[in-house]
This record gives structure tokens, sequence and C-alpha cells, in this order.
């Protein structure tokens, strides 16, 4: 996988009549992207709404983090009013302050740097794909998102010019949250840290002091909480909660819900197309197995209890499943039967009897798809963030219990100060045995999860994933940079 950044599914392309490709060659041969407004003879500073354009666009990079450089099989062309052809040179984030709401910040992904252009242009197609919506009228453009106006342009032309007050509010500086020194943005880090846990779980972890290792001031959280999170609003969705399940067990592993996902739409490094979830009602805490087929499912619950029960010294009492053939055959009945476990099953066709698994499923999910969309990696990465997200979610803070659920189960309170922001640039120690006196003493690679033992999972351009002790990272970059070479560590399997 030697593009490891690359998204298989770019989110900007697929969201305004892209087919998703990413094509090289001459400037001819090239996809090309209207953004209608390009052309002109001076630049206006101002950054507009457009209707036409298909992509976000400026000619100023500095106001973009988390930037690389546009590779050749990516390039397209984007075509101005006068019919002249660019090409972009780079592309990165970029946040903007409201010019409505004070204090709100708006991140927009996948902003394109083009030199020549002569106006910085807001793809208000790539707004309303992306859960914002875009009222035009009486000359204003109104962005709003969640029945809020977070954005308001003025017409100018045919463009719509977002203004700022007198005191000069514009474009905020480009430092990511990790680099800034304020408090806010430490919040912002933390929340990235913990897969995108909402800052209302944030501020009770504070407050409950729920875990240790974590240097967060209290005041920062409401400041934090007002910028909006672009990767979040892609990843998380608004419904109705999911029903009790009945009663609560009252001891470790006296009742555990169980459920599958797939097949995923992509198959995962590790060769993985399902994911099952295990969850302990007591307790809260989760463990999840990655399998080929469903076939192979029923040996990795079996892994999965034997590990529960070691550490827990209990035994399984009941499980409840839907009636999935994976749970419903005469292996796991004996199986269950053997180890005396009762085992309950939904009536056919309602899969919200088993709502905790539900739930489960969806946080989870929901995890998964924020950090594959903040960090830019492919969809083959499912089970590595999967794996992550369920171990962020064992020492963050649950509904209607008092600690974590790590704590709950192991007895002891977290410590999370070794977190870090998935597929952040991490630079893995190469030992001495693996190189010679003039090679370099690092590799370079991207952080992909968490091993036990305090072991970091390293994804390298060759497509290998191993773990590292000795790493150091660059929670900044987010975003394709250049490689080293091969080594001859050992592929890794998907995470668990």
């Amino acid at each position: 996988m030697r593009d490891c950044r690359k998204r298989l599914a770019d989110q900007g392309s697929k969201g305004r009549g892209g087919d998703g490709k990413q094509r090289g060659g001459s400037a001819s041969a090239m996809p090309s992207k209207l953004a209608f407004a390009l052309g002109g003879e001076s630049r206006l500073k101002d950054w507009h709404i457009d209707s036409g354009s298909e992509w976000h666009i400026t000619y100023d990079a500095s106001e973009l983090k988390n930037v690389r450089a546009v590779k050749t099989e990516e390039l397209f062309n984007i075509i101005g009013y006068d019919g002249s052809r660019h090409q972009p040179t780079h592309v990165g984030l970029c946040t903007l302050k409201s010019n409505v709401i004070e204090g709100l910040e708006i991140d927009l992904l996948n902003v394109y740097v083009v030199p020549k252009a002569t106006v910085k242009l807001i793809s208000a197609g790539i707004l309303d794909d992306r859960g914002a919506k875009v009222v035009l009228g009486d000359g204003k453009a109104l962005v709003q998102h969640q029945g809020r106006t977070i954005l308001q342009g003025e017409k100018v032309g045919n463009l719509y010019a977002i203004r700022y007050n007198a005191a000069g509010r514009s474009v905020s500086d480009s430092r990511s949250c990790a680099a800034t020194g304020s408090v806010d943005s430490a919040a912002a880090l933390w929340h990235r840290r913990l897969g995108h846990l909402g800052f209302g779980s944030l501020e009770r972890m504070c407050r409950e002091n729920m875990v240790t290792g974590m240097e967060l001031d209290r005041g920062s959280l409401a400041a934090a909480s007002s910028r909006i999170c672009e990767p979040c609003i892609y990843a998380k969705q608004s419904r109705g909660p999911f029903p009790a399940t009945g009663h609560k067990a009252v001891k470790p592993l006296g009742l555990v819900h169980m459920d599958v996902c797939g097949p995923m739409p992509e198959t995962s490094l590790g060769g993985s197309r399902y994911v099952t979830t295990v969850l302990d009602d007591c307790t809260g805490l989760s463990a999840v197995a990655f399998t080929e087929t469903k076939d192979a499912i029923g040996k990795k619950v079996r892994a999965i209890f034997e590990a529960l029960e070691n550490i827990a010294g209990r035994r399984v009492k009941e499980v409840r499943t839907d009636r999935g053939r994976e749970f419903v055959n005469q292996t796991m009945g004996d199986y269950f039967s053997n180890k005396g476990i009762i085992h309950g099953t939904t009536v056919g066709y309602t899969p919200e009897q088993n709502g905790a698994a539900e739930r489960l499923n969806r946080t989870l999910l929901e995890k998964t798809r924020a950090m594959l969309v903040e960090s830019e990696l492919p969809q083959q990465l499912w089970a590595e963030a999967l794996a992550t997200a369920n171990y962020l979610r064992n020492i963050s803070p649950v509904a209607g219990a008092k600690v974590t659920p790590h704590e709950a189960f192991m007895g002891t309170k977290p410590d999370i100060s070794h977190l870090r922001v998935f597929g952040c640039a991490a630079y893995a120690h190469v030992p001495k045995e693996k190189r010679n006196k003039l090679e370099p003493v690092s590799r370079k690679g991207i952080f992909v999860g968490y091993e036990h033992g305090g072991h970091y999972r390293i994804l390298f351009d060759d497509g290998s994933i191993t773990k590292h002790s000795a790493v150091r990272f660059d929670e900044t970059a987010i975003g394709n940079s250049r490689m080293d070479s091969d080594d001859d560590e050992e592929e890794a399997d998907d995470g668990a």
C-alpha cells in the first residue's frame, strides 16, 4: 500500500459528481472540475461562497494546516471563467472563524491550493453534501448547521463574500490544536486523542477525575466545545436512543451481549470483513474480534470469553444475541451447554431487542468514521480504527456509570497519558541490529493503534503494521508525507 494515506473514496470528489478516481497524465487528459470564479487580475483577500465551485480553493497555503503536496495521480484541472486551466499544488485543512457566532470556528477539509487563483472559494455544494445548509436570498448567503447560522456571506457579483467586523476578525491562524498554547486547543487535542469523544463526556472525565494522565483546564472546554469539528459532523448521526434491554447484571460477566457487523465495504489489511462485538452488561467493558468469514466467529468468541474470565476470575453466566446463524448453530450451542452458559436470543426480525449491542456498534462505528475522516487513511484501515475506537471507549465515560468500563472491570483507574491522535505521523526507533552506522535511527510511519504492554501500532508505506515502544509523534501532521524505505519487520494482523 505505497500511498497509505490516500483515501480510497475521496470525500470531496464523491460529494460533487466526481467518480472518486485519482488519475495522472497530461493536463489535457486530466479530469476537470469547475470553479467558475477563478480568473481576474487582482486577488481578493476575503473568502467567498460559490455555488459553481466543486472544491474549496485558496491561493494562500499559509492559511492551511496539515498541508501535503498533491500527488501526480491525484492531479486534475480546475477551469476558470475564461476557460483557463489551473492545477492544485497542495491540499490541507483551513479553519475559519464564524462571522456570526463569537468564538466559533469551522474546519474546512480538503482545501486545494491553486497558486494562480485570484479568489478563495468555499464550495456551497460541498457544504451541502457534508450536512450544512446554504440559504441564498436578499443578497446574502447563510450557512446553517443544526438549525443555527454559522457563516454569512454578502453578495458581490456572483459570489458571496465572508466579511468580518471592524476589529479585523478574519481567517484563524494555521496553527493546529496540538501546536497552540491555548487551553481550548488542549481540549480539542484530547477530544481527538479520545476518538472524537463528545465534549460533555470530556468535561465529565475532568470533573469526576475518572482518569489520570490528562492535563486539561476545565475552563477550556466551553471554548473548545463551541468549535465545529468537521470529522464529527461527517461521522456522527442524530437518532433516537435504543430501548433498554431488561434487567441490569449486578456482577461482571453475569450477562454478555454480542453482535456481528459486516460484511464491511472493504477488506481490512488483515483480511477481515466482519467484526464481532462483545459487551459486558455490568461494567460496560467491550471487546472486538475480526474475522474473514462468519464461520470463524465462534473461535474468536471462545477466545474472548476465556480472556475475560481469566481477568475477572468469574465465568460468563448468560449471553444475549440475535438469531443469526453465527450464534445459533450446533457448535456454539454445544459450547454454551458445556460451559453452563444461558443463551438468550431476540425475537426474529427485531434487532432493537438487542439494544445494548446495537448501541455499542453505533458508538464504535461513529468513532471509526471520525478517525478515518480526520486521518484521511484508506478504508482498508477500518479494523485498525475500530480496534482503537474500542480501546478508547473502554477508558472513556459511558452513560449511567460512575467510572470507566476499564476501572469497573479491571479495578484500576486508567492512565491516558500515552494517548495520541489516530493517524498522526510517528517516528519509530530502528534498533541498531537493523541498521548500519550511517542509516537513520528512526523510520517514519503513521500511528494506527495500541498494543498491550505500552506498544504502538505503526503503519509503514509498504503496508506493514508493526508494534513499537520507542516512538515519537507529530500530532500536527495529518496528511500524506514522504515515507522511508521498507524494513523486514513482521507484518501484523488486525488490531483487537
